[in-house]
């Protein structure tokens, strides 16, 4: 069957496609691992010995950080992913909010975490791009509400979560 030309063809592109997809993926993974080796032995042992007793993520954390990784795209995110390991490697964030955070890494595109970056109040049109990730809240509407809906704009900032999300990968978008 292989000597048929549309089925070697498309047999090629097939092999083509799983060889791009494993060299784009442990592209990924190196850049992930790249934050990691900063890390002392005695300090993974630790980061270790947390993540075992974590009881919801123990048993799988290894398949879930891998599908989170493979879940990126682009250049920047698998680093920012690294960046936050770190940050629950220096116990400035939970397991849990690790797992949350890169959530939103890969929910969010770049830009718009990086405009988030440099405002204190964020516009309804910047608020629509991240309002479902959790990272923000409502603080003021201007304008007057009239049959049919609202003139003025809302306005929004980070909230805690959000916050604390941003400060950890501000420096590395």
């Amino acid at each position: 069957m292989k000597e048929i030309p549309l089925i070697s063809t498309i047999t090629s592109l097939y092999k083509l496609s799983n060889s791009i997809q494993d060299k784009i993926f442990y592209r990924k993974v190196a850049k992930f691992l790249s934050e990691i080796e900063n890390f002392t032995q005695n300090e993974l042992d630790d980061i270790m010995l947390r993540i075992e007793a974590d009881k919801e993520y123990s048993e799988n954390f290894g398949l879930i950080l891998l599908e989170i990784i493979d879940k990126t795209n682009g250049d920047k995110k698998p680093k920012l992913l690294s960046i936050l390991f770190s940050a629950f490697g220096n116990k400035m964030i939970s397991l849990d909010e690790f797992f949350k955070f890169s959530n939103i890494i890969n929910l969010a595109h770049i830009s718009d975490l990086k405009k988030l970056t440099t405002k204190k109040i964020i516009s309804s049109e910047q608020a629509s791009a991240v309002l479902g990730l959790g990272i923000i809240q409502l603080i003021s509407m201007s304008g007057k509400v009239q049959f049919g809906g609202m003139t003025g704009g809302l306005h929004y900032s980070l909230n805690e979560t959000g916050k604390k999300f941003i400060s950890i990968i501000e420096n590395h978008i």
